[in-house]
């Protein structure tokens, strides 16, 4: 709570549903494109269980869950790792 004159000021900490979807809609646009340049670059277009992409997708889906429906104070935390996760992946692409 913030305080303004001596006076509790709540703080909003809700995040817009539009914004949320909206955000989502970035990250998995943003993903899917880095995730095509890496099976271009390496040749390799299999994601089967155990492959470096499998593991990647599987660690991104979690971040999207975890934007979607976790609890709002890991909100940004988590928009952060999804776009971390989306550079290591243009980073494995451009050193492959």
């Amino acid at each position: 709570m913030r305080y303004n004159n001596n006076k509790p000021v709540p703080v909003s900490t809700e995040v817009d549903a539009n914004h949320v979807r909206s955000t989502v809609s970035y990250l998995n646009r943003s993903f899917r494109e880095a995730a095509e340049a890496l099976k271009e670059r390496t040749g390799s277009y299999s994601n089967v269980k155990g492959s470096e992409l499998y593991g990647l997708q599987v660690e991104f889906s979690y971040l999207i869950d975890e934007i979607q429906r976790g609890p709002i104070f890991m909100y940004y935390n988590n928009v952060s790792e999804a776009k971390k996760l989306i550079s290591s992946i243009e980073t494995i692409r451009k050193g492959a």
